[in-house]
């Protein structure tokens, strides 16, 4: 809205026009344009400038927030998962509320939405496609309940993926074979049998540590030496530990079972048999887990087999590596000295492709690089 003011100068009198708006976070602004000899001249500026905020939506009828908006959106999405929720919830807190928390929604613009983009892209988070997916939904639903007249994400240009710069990591992304080894020596003289089996059975599986935690004694047949994936354990809504379906539908597999890991899994459930009869506890219930608190027969806490893998590599001096690591070197190791097939290897991974086996959890050692310069030069040799 706008408002005009005649004003006394040395030069004679002149025209002030002040245009009031609410901007992006709900607050009163006014802008001031002053020097004008005629009220003409001061109301064509006030026209433009009031066609301007329009373009903007600063008149836009809506004062909700974009937090306000995401609060609605959620509670239609109560069918989720509760490991999804807390996804969800998370990448809101770290990367979109930051950007977009206090906004009104009728005032994100395309730019805003851009500029939000291009520094999850250029920060750089891989996973900056998802952010913007989740950013969009939001938008999308401010739409159609008609907070918004367009949806200003739906204009951004996305920047292609395999163009993102590459952040660098002195992280050890896989175990060679001799340092694989090592550890698991360590481990078998030095760790107790409950954590040695689980770092063995995941050296020789590749299951993922939310699928190791959710494992039960009903899901291992040792008639027909199998593991069965059912579930697997994630966070939840307040970063409680649950039991979910597994990942993907291809997450829910059977795995064969090596004579030696049987071997370590049934001295282990021996051991924990004898210490469960011995604080009173049911050994024998179908549903009880494989790999269990110390205390008593509840899972084991989902960060608890990365903080011990952590302080025992550090107390025996063994190469130290995350434990998702573990499942990108049952992949890299088994490729590599190819003694799995690729389409082994995406089974047991539990991958819908075979390229999302390559592309994502297999490396190539500084062996094989070598083995690479020596096989080329041998076939194009010439005396």
């Amino acid at each position: 809205m706008a408002s005009y003011r005649k004003y006394q100068t040395k030069k004679g009198q002149r025209w002030m026009v002040t245009v009031s708006y609410t901007d992006r976070y709900g607050k009163y602004r006014q802008v001031n344009k002053a020097g004008f000899k005629l009220k003409k001249e001061a109301t064509q500026v006030a026209l433009q400038l009031e066609n301007e905020l329009q373009q903007r939506d600063y008149f836009a009828d809506s004062k909700l927030t974009f937090q306000q908006v995401y609060t609605k959106w959620l509670k239609i999405k109560s069918d989720l998962k509760p490991s999804s929720l807390n996804n969800i919830h998370t990448v809101m807190r770290n990367h979109i509320s930051p950007f977009f928390g206090e906004m009104i929604i009728s005032k994100i613009t395309i730019d805003d939405c851009q500029n939000a983009v291009e520094k999850w892209y250029f920060h750089p988070y891989k996973k900056y496609y998802r952010f913007y997916l989740l950013l969009n939904s939001i938008l999308e639903f401010a739409v159609e309940r008609n907070y918004i007249h367009t949806n200003p994400a739906q204009k951004v240009h996305l920047p292609r993926a395999d163009r993102q710069p590459v952040k660098t990591s002195s992280k050890k992304q896989f175990y060679t074979r001799e340092e694989l080894q090592t550890v698991l020596k360590a481990m078998k003289a030095n760790a107790p049998t409950e954590m040695f089996t689980f770092f063995w059975l995941i050296a020789n599986s590749g299951l993922r540590r939310g699928e190791m935690l959710g494992l039960q004694w009903q899901d291992i047949d040792f008639e027909t030496h199998t593991l069965r994936v059912q579930r697997t354990q994630s966070f939840g809504v307040g970063n409680k530990s649950i039991l979910n379906s597994p990942k993907t539908k291809n997450s829910k597999r059977t795995i064969f079972l090596a004579t030696k890991t049987e071997k370590y899994l049934k001295i282990w459930q021996l051991e924990q048999a004898k210490y469960l009869l011995s604080i009173g506890k049911n050994p024998h219930r179908a549903n009880l887990p494989v790999f269990t608190r110390i205390s008593d027969s509840r899972m084991m806490s989902v960060n608890y087999p990365s903080q011990w893998l952590k302080r025992f590599c550090v107390a025996h001096s063994v190469p130290y590596l995350e434990i998702k690591g573990w499942r990108h070197t049952f992949a890299t190791l088994g490729i590599e000295n190819n003694n799995l097939t690729t389409k082994q290897v995406q089974a047991e991974l539990g991958h819908a492709s075979a390229d999302i086996t390559l592309n994502v959890y297999t490396g190539i050692s500084e062996e094989e690089k070598a083995r690479t310069a020596d096989t080329m030069a041998n076939l194009i040799a010439f005396d």
